[in-house]
């Protein structure tokens, strides 16, 4: 990719667990370019470490969350409309909990590249953590217009999932991450989202039958590690919270 690369080019579609377990940073500067200065070079590093501080794959999600802002931040410094960074930089952000800035990031995402599905995508489901899920109408709709094969489809399924679940739509809501995990088995932010709206939904037997395929993917987490991780940050409401406490017999936090 030479210096007069377009920047707003689609996405790559990176699979967060495939990359962030198979692909080493100086492996993705390779194949991203060559040149670690590069700035789509970059933005992949910095993609892998939003990646990795978001699916929590090791210890140190903290470490790469700083390390992606790092990154991403003197990107957008050398290149200021570089949608792609200002994407990752959203992920990252809003795995900080830092969700205003998250927000906007996203927000100038999609205005410097109109066509990015997956920006679309992640600022609807930001809105859904700032508990505004009503302020994005059709931003799943619109997504599937942009890119009907996109390999990401099971991440907006669970976000169009997570927006619906805070609007009371429960059966929409199920529908929608039932497409996730039937696109995607692994995903486990998909059983995580059948397990708590079931619960919501008053189908207790549907929703312990989800949240023991949730503990079978994730044997080594306690109840609360699973609320830990799937629950979003608890400076946030999310019903998605409530309904794992719901289906996991637990008190309201």
């Amino acid at each position: 990719m030479g210096a007069h690369a377009d920047h707003n080019q689609p996405l790559p579609a990176f699979d967060p667990i495939t990359v962030a377990s198979r692909i080493d940073p100086c492996s993705l500067v390779v194949l991203l370019g060559g040149d670690p200065h590069n700035a789509s070079a970059q933005v992949g590093l910095g993609a892998f470490h939003a990646n990795m501080g978001a699916q929590l794959l090791d210890g140190d999600s903290r470490g790469h969350l700083k390390k992606a802002l790092e990154i991403l931040q003197d990107v957008l410094r050398r290149h200021p409309t570089h949608s792609g960074a200002y994407h990752y930089l959203g992920m990252a952000h809003r795995t900080d909990a830092d969700l205003q800035n998250s927000l906007e990031a996203f927000e100038r995402a999609v205005e410097l590249n109109p066509s990015a599905a997956g920006s679309h995508a992640h600022f609807g489901n930001t809105l859904a953590h700032m508990g505004r899920a009503a302020g994005r109408p059709g931003a799943h709709s619109l997504c599937q217009r942009l890119s009907p094969r996109d390999p990401s489809r099971s991440y907006w399924f669970q976000f169009e999932c997570n927006a619906l679940m805070e609007l009371g739509r429960y059966q929409e809501a199920i529908d929608s991450c039932r497409h996730s995990t039937a696109l995607n088995p692994g995903y486990l932010r998909g059983w995580a989202g059948l397990a708590a709206v079931y619960a919501l939904a008053g189908k207790m037997g549907e929703a312990r039958a989800h949240l023991d395929k949730l503990k079978t993917l994730q044997p080594n987490l306690t109840d609360e590690g699973l609320i830990t991780r799937f629950g979003r940050h608890k400076a946030y409401p999310a019903r998605i919270r409530d309904g794992l406490r719901l289906a996991m017999n637990l008190p309201p936090a």
